[in-house]
């Protein structure tokens, strides 16, 4: 079997600092100390959730598939591709609940696995791992933990949310609910990517391919922005008073994001002016696209549109 640390350790650079510890070959985490009110993460993400599967589509919106229907769960969001592009992972829930768990499952729709409780699953560069957000349920602490696929292993890494493992392994990014951050996997150093904090983070950001950006979705001053930031240098991309949502996703090239405006899948130019192009279809209520690992699909949560 093998283990988060050894694997963490593949995926470091050569020639990092680690800190002492009695076993040398961990790296140390830096336990960030967040206040974070677990009920408001409760409604925001049960309400993100109204989808009752999981699909595929192209990126020019043909093709439309489902790819899976958790058995016994109503809700569904949250997919994210492996690297090798074969495989989703994905939460659900059976209710507007905060009892979500999450699975992994195969982008023909076979193989369904459940991988445990909670929210918002992350490969790592590997596809070895999975970083998830625990509500702090069954005595466990709040925030966000790593485990392997087999379900063993699991650590507990930073008290924050919605993470995202950055491309090269050697960080993950987190929110706070005001502020996007990163957490060095090997130093004791948090990164932040917004100058001020705002009202609302929404879930659902993403690292770019080359991992020296993020893309994130905030609320400030009733305003709600995408916003593309290296550390400490926010970039507004887009202002939208209202329907803008969170989970941007990047295209592998990193020209491109798809985003949720008012329940439907658009994808923007990440540079210039250009409008954002709608790609899913009349009727559709969707959430949380990801673009797949060879550009060509973007996975989706959705509400299929009823049968005329």
């Amino acid at each position: 079997m093998t283990s988060l640390f050894s694997t963490l350790a593949t995926a470091i650079p050569a020639g990092t600092s680690r800190c002492s510890s009695p076993n040398q070959s961990l790296p140390c985490f830096r336990r960030a100390s967040l206040t974070i009110i677990l009920t408001a993460f409760t409604a925001l993400h049960a309400a993100s959730l109204h989808a009752a599967a999981i699909f595929v589509m192209k990126t020019d919106g043909s093709e439309v598939r489902k790819v899976v229907e958790a058995p016994g769960f109503r809700n569904h969001g949250s997919p994210q591709w492996s690297h090798d592009g074969k495989r989703l992972a994905f939460d659900a829930s059976p209710s507007n609940s905060a009892s979500s768990k999450f699975f992994v499952v195969n982008v023909d729709g076979t193989g369904l696995k459940e991988l445990g409780e909670h929210a918002m699953p992350t490969w790592s560069p590997d596809d070895k791992q999975i970083a998830y957000q625990n509500y702090g349920s069954a005595g466990d602490k709040a925030g966000t933990w790593v485990q392997n696929l087999s379900g063993e292993g699991r650590t507990w890494i930073v008290d924050g949310y919605s993470p995202r493992w950055s491309p090269d392994g050697s960080q993950i990014a987190y929110t706070d609910w005001r502020n996007v951050k990163a957490v060095d996997l090997v130093g004791d150093e948090h990164r932040e990517f917004n100058d001020q904090p705002y009202d609302q983070i929404q879930v659902g950001f993403e690292w770019s391919p080359d991992g020296k950006r993020i893309a994130f979705v905030g609320t400030r001053n009733n305003q709600t922005e995408l916003v593309i930031a290296g550390v400490g240098n926010p970039k507004v991309r887009l202002v939208r008073q209202s329907g803008l949502e969170g989970h941007a996703s990047w295209s592998p090239d990193g020209k491109r994001l798809a985003l949720i405006i008012d329940r439907a899948v658009y994808l923007i130019e990440a540079e210039g002016n250009g409008d954002p192009q709608k790609i899913s279809g009349p009727g559709w209520k969707c959430s949380d696209a990801t673009w797949s690992p060879d550009g060509k699909w973007i996975a989706f949560a959705a509400k299929q549109p009823n049968p005329k």
